[in-house]
């Protein structure tokens, strides 16, 4: 009997990574091609060639074509056997084949294209360092790729790849694309999250995903759907054998070292602890065979809870003396000499700003002059607390895998994530709103969000030498900021009558723009203002391809529909939609040295006590302004809608 050579080459070639990845592809699958001749060379037409899937024992067959050329497209990664076999000759067979995502191996060990990139799957994926346990956070360890570190919500610095901006990465996840269509690598929610990282709008865990694939440079056009990375991503599937595994990440305060701004102040460790627990199963869903095949699934899930303090949360609270309306204890007149009164209106403090202060913002506790809230020590003084923002999180995918015969194959996928998560955006410290205790802090914002995502694929073998593989994917991008927004007594909160807010038609901002300003609860734009995404993405890719001789040729083409709504009630820069008073200098207040102490400069002799310099003489405006509750900018902003675009 002669001896029947199936090239092995091409599977050498998957054993050792020799080869790139080359042709068009899906991006959910990878690509065997060969060549089967005789022992003198001479090509073997009408060879069978089967390939069986070591996970669920099913078998796919084809035939060499008249070149002797056999190929199979769109196999869903794994471990495979391959085998050949023609009458006449002795079978051939080859254990342990693998298939990487986006991978085509070819018979001559040679590079079709130059794509680069790395593939991870197995063990590899579970071992390698990872803070929030998510494949997609990968993508920072890949070459040519920028590390990342944290930055303000949406100015993520890292996760560049190849020169291009970080929001330029994609992410494929089973085929269908599961990029975040506003920030493209995600940087808003992954950064509220509580973490920085590059991420797709839906979570991965590594628990769940099979391989993990990065392109960097050079893709070929069905991967070229941006400038930075193509990171792809496969779900686990279940196999002939039943697998499964439970697992606990576990932290807490006893594991880790106190805080440096804790120790400044002697404040020891907060008790916290959180946890990342999951556990999943896989394997035959039903016994025998139904509708031609076998059924196969695979089911995660994820949660975290982390009831954790968030340690010290501070604020600025004015002291004692600026309670009175004294600014910079030192300062005891105005005017050149510092002869003169410095209050024009000859009212003293405002009894407002006054109420609002001995009403609603707590003593100071931090009598130090804290850096971490830029308080003075004369002026202002810092009041700090522990703050509870416990975090819970759910994350669930199912897989369903069908062979429909030895011709048609079928999976599904579905995620869903829930995030619960309080934020320090707008934390009342003075029992401003209904509910708060004066001196307990409490959190009024949040950022929740709840993504889903859905693909289902279907691959054809037409004939021997022709393939089809559809994919449908579905992503519902939801996010929000959740915000209190302007507390306005009557409009938006209740007020008693002793309220000093009684009577005031908007919310009264002491400090103006601010992040911590000298108010129980802070209302600038930037953290009052609410936000809602809510993206509906539609994906339809489909994919023939054609073994013609030696020659492998694809088509294809993808639609993308996408459908975003995104709400917010800000112009960025200094307005709401609701009517706030800024009490500071401001614009359009003019202060004047007759108001103001002796500038040291100016005194013909060494400084005396009671004059300010000129680094200090902005700061003594503002405190000044506050004191005497000037209103420097009142503002609202006002959006036309509607066919005739009434306000």
């Amino acid at each position: 009997m002669k001896k029947l050579v199936a090239n092995g080459v091409v599977i050498v070639c998957m054993i050792l990574a020799a080869c790139l990845t080359v042709w068009p592809q899906a991006a959910d699958t990878g690509q065997i091609t060969g060549s089967v001749t005789d022992p003198t060379g001479a090509v073997i037409v009408g060879a069978k060639v089967t390939l069986t899937d070591k996970a669920t024992n099913t078998s796919h067959s084809t035939e060499s074509n008249g070149s002797g050329v056999f190929t199979f497209a769109n196999v869903v990664p794994g471990t495979y056997d391959l085998t050949a076999s023609k009458s006449g000759f002795r079978d051939y067979r080859f254990s342990g084949a693998r298939v990487l995502v986006g991978q085509l191996m070819t018979v001559n060990v040679q590079t079709s294209n130059s794509t680069m990139g790395t593939v991870i799957s197995g063990d590899a994926l579970i071992s390698l360092p990872n803070q929030n346990r998510d494949a997609a956070s990968l993508l920072i360890f890949q070459p040519n790729t920028a590390p990342t570190f944290g930055g303000a919500e949406g100015n993520t610095t890292g996760g560049q790849v190849a020169g291009a901006m970080s929001d330029q990465n994609t992410y494929t996840l089973d085929g269908g694309n599961a990029t975040d269509d506003l920030a493209g690598d995600n940087n808003y929610t992954a950064y509220n999250r509580g973490y920085v990282a590059p991420q797709a709008a839906i979570p991965t865990p590594i628990e769940s995903i099979q391989e993990f694939k990065v392109n960097t440079n050079n893709m070929t056009a069905d991967f070229s759907d941006a400038d930075g990375a193509q990171v792809l991503l496969i779900t686990k599937r279940g196999t002939d054998q039943w697998h499964g595994s439970l697992y606990d990440y576990f932290q807490a305060d006893w594991l880790n070292a106190n805080s440096w701004n804790n120790n400044v102040v002697g404040v020891p460790k907060v008790k916290e602890h959180q946890n990342r627990v999951g556990g999943s199963v896989g394997g035959r869903a039903l016994p025998g065979e139904t509708l031609g095949g076998r059924t196969y699934f695979y089911f995660n899930y994820e949660g975290r809870r982390y009831p954790y303090a968030n340690g010290r949360f501070e604020k600025l609270t004015p002291s004692a003396l600026l309670r009175q309306g004294i600014i910079l204890a030192a300062a005891t007149g105005c005017g050149a000499d510092g002869t003169l009164p410095c209050d024009p209106r000859g009212l003293g403090i405002s009894p407002l700003i006054q109420n609002v202060w001995n009403r609603y913002m707590p003593d100071p506790n931090d009598l130090t002059k804290s850096t971490f809230v830029n308080g003075d020590n004369l002026n202002t003084q810092g009041y700090f607390a522990s703050l509870k923002l416990p975090i819970t999180d759910d994350f669930a995918v199912a897989r369903i895998d069908h062979d429909f015969g030895s011709n048609w194959r079928f999976n599904g996928t579905y995620r869903y994530y829930k995030l619960v998560y309080p934020s320090t955006d707008q934390v009342d410290i003075g029992g401003l709103l209904a509910g708060d205790t004066k001196g307990a802090l409490a959190s009024h914002s949040s950022n929740p969000q709840q993504p889903r995502y859905v693909s289902a694929s279907l691959t054809g073998t037409i004939s021997p030498t022709m393939t089809n593989h559809f994919t449908l994917s579905y992503l519902r991008n939801d996010w929000n900021w959740k915000r209190v927004g302007v507390p306005i007594c009557g409009v938006t909160i209740t007020c008693d009558g002793s309220s000093p807010l009684n009577g005031v038609p908007g919310g009264l901002e002491i400090g103006g723009e601010a992040f911590r300003p000298l108010a129980p609860l802070n209302m600038n734009t930037q953290q009052a203002r609410f936000r809602t995404w809510n993206g509906h993405d539609w994906g339809y890719t489909d994919t023939l391809s054609w073994l013609k001789g030696k020659h492998f040729v694809q088509f294809g083409g993808n639609i993308k529909h996408w459908w975003d709504n995104h709400v917010r009630p800000d112009n960025v820069t200094g307005a709401l939609t609701q009517l706030v008073y800024q009490i500071n200098k401001g614009t359009g207040l003019h202060m004047t040295s007759e108001f103001q102490p002796p500038h040291c400069p100016d005194l013909p002799t060494a400084p005396t006590p009671g004059c300010i310099d000129a680094n200090t003489l902005g700061t003594w405006n503002n405190f000044y302004s506050e004191v005497l509750g000037f209103v420097g900018t009142a503002s609202k902003i006002f959006v036309r809608g509607g066919s005739d675009f009434h306000l």
